[in-house]
């Protein structure tokens, strides 16, 4: 068993949340994304992913306040001992895949495949079945039986229905920037501004990246037009 004094630096080492709803920053757990919007994202080299083994899910729990320190500890235990947290780890990917290709279609103006909403909805409805309803002041919220580390998904389900209820599918949008490697960042996020014209994941990450990308390309430009006045004057 990994000690749990890893948890932390598998903390340290997870993606940004700038999704603005759970769910998008489920489906942003691969980095870039903009590769892997086909079914199998397992075999597409160079990406940075939020899940690696069943102990980066307890990670991610609790980087998204899901739980607190005393619960992770529990599914610390779990993910070292039960023979089905392979399993927990695999279907939370298949999943974390299918929100992305949901949400995606969404943001580019088209439908979700059948097949991906109809996996949506399974584990949505393996999620209610699950947990128990409470009403809280802040509204209603689902409680999960611990220590499970199908929390993840569940959570991630849930908040899956509630954004597609309660968000416009034009205030979703995905990240024009550029990843690693030259592959599309492809992030998703729910834009807020009020003229809908959010273009990146973070400003201070791809927005900033793009910006010195077209910054340096006027340099460019600029000195080669330089460089061929000079020549024509020498002629």
């Amino acid at each position: 068993m990994i000690e749990m004094a890893d948890l932390d630096t598998r903390i340290e080492a997870l993606g940004p949340s700038f999704g603005g709803a759970l769910c998008l920053d489920f489906a942003n757990s691969v980095e870039p994304r903009g590769a892997t919007a086909q079914p199998d994202q397992a075999g597409t080299p160079r990406l940075r992913q939020d899940f690696n083994d069943p102990y980066d899910l307890v990670a991610w729990g609790l980087n998204q306040q899901l739980y607190g320190h005393d619960r992770a500890k529990r599914l610390w235990r779990v993910a070292g001992e039960a023979e089905a947290a392979g399993e927990v780890l695999h279907r939370t990917r298949k999943l974390s895949d299918v929100t992305y290709r949901v949400f995606a279609a969404l943001a580019g103006g088209a439908p979700p495949s059948p097949g991906d909403v109809a996996a949506l909805q399974a584990a949505y409805g393996e999620a209610v079945r699950n947990g128990t309803l409470a009403i809280t002041s802040t509204g209603p919220v689902f409680n999960w039986p611990e220590p499970d580390l199908r929390v993840v998904r569940w959570a991630a389900a849930v908040s899956a229905f509630d954004t597609l209820r309660s968000v416009a599918p034009t205030k979703i949008k995905i990240c024009g920037g550029e990843g690693r490697d030259g592959i599309p960042c492809g992030w998703l996020f729910i834009d807020t501004t009020k003229n809908g014209s959010r273009r990146w994941c973070s400003m201070s990450d791809c927005g900033n990246t793009n910006k010195s990308r077209r910054q340096n390309a006027r340099r460019r430009t600029e000195r080669a037009s330089r460089s061929g006045r000079s020549r024509a004057t020498r002629r």
